[in-house]
């Protein structure tokens, strides 16, 4: 992938979106500007999932053949896709990430967590990362939740700022911190959590936004609120931050639809 660099910038308005059909996988490009409708044509093999993405377009794919399992990373855009080394497959995987750490030259990382099993009321998960610049996985400390606690897989991860988070079943964001190579878990917004007669929790939705972690969920009124993740490093303090309310109940119902929901960020004034 050495042409990532030079190849990027045709590429920053186009999204890949994949979907299922008859247990085959269908992809494709979608471009909000028209300068990239022509560029975005290329499409994956209807046997390669993607299992995690990044903002810069690198994605991370599983194929599946038979009794055969591959993992690969793939750039759509410039039709380049390079098999990477299996991880330990023995435990089933739990949550994935892909986090791009630099452009030029290229270098990724891939994080992923297995669970292993329960001790007591503890559930542990075996924590690897694959490093393209080094091209191996390395298998790191556990990671513990309680046993009640799962990290939710209809959520995607979400990168930021050399972090990955994503949501568990319980309210809580679980980050994992690059430079550090740490894990950390947090609450969602306590407003979110103690105003149960406001806030609907059939969606919430971590997005990246501006560069930082943030939260997308529905009110019972039909407003969906972003919220906004600050950090001060100093005093090693967290603080949720509500950074806008969008009435997209008023939108779905003038189109005539029934319901829609926040799925990310185009950038800090259009949403998708």
């Amino acid at each position: 992938m050495s042409s990532y660099g030079q190849r990027i910038r045709n590429y920053l308005s186009c999204y890949f979106i994949q979907d299922t059909k008859q247990l085959k996988y269908l992809s494709m490009f979608v471009s909000i500007d028209q300068s990239s409708s022509k560029i975005c044509t290329e499409r994956l093999p209807d046997d390669m999932r993607i299992i995690a993405s990044s903002n810069q377009g690198i994605l991370c794919c599983l194929r599946r053949r038979r009794s055969i399992v591959r993992y690969y990373a793939c750039k759509p855009a410039t039709k380049q896709w390079k098999s990477l080394p299996n991880p330990k497959l023995r435990c089933k995987t739990a949550a994935i990430a892909i986090m791009v750490l630099s452009s030029s030259p290229l270098r990724y990382k891939i994080v992923r967590l297995s669970r292993r099993g329960n001790v007591g009321s503890i559930s542990k998960y075996k924590f690897e990362i694959f490093d393209s610049k080094i091209w191996s996985w390395k298998e790191t400390q556990d990671v513990e939740l309680p046993y009640y606690e799962v990290i939710c897989s209809s959520n995607k991860a979400v990168s930021a700022n050399n972090s990955v988070y994503w949501l568990t079943s319980h309210n809580n964001v679980l980050a994992f911190h690059e430079p550090e190579g740490t894990f950390q878990k947090f609450p969602l917004p306590e407003e979110v959590l103690q105003d149960k007669n406001k806030y609907s929790f059939k969606y919430k939705q971590l997005v990246e936004y501006k560069g930082r972690l943030g939260l997308v969920c529905n009110t019972k009124e039909g407003d969906t609120e972003l919220w906004i993740m600050y950090e001060n490093t100093i005093n090693n303090w967290l603080n949720w931050r509500k950074e806008m309310v969008m009435d997209i109940g008023s939108i779905v119902r003038r189109v005539g639809m029934r319901y829609a929901d926040v799925a990310g960020f185009y950038n800090e004034g259009i949403a998708f």
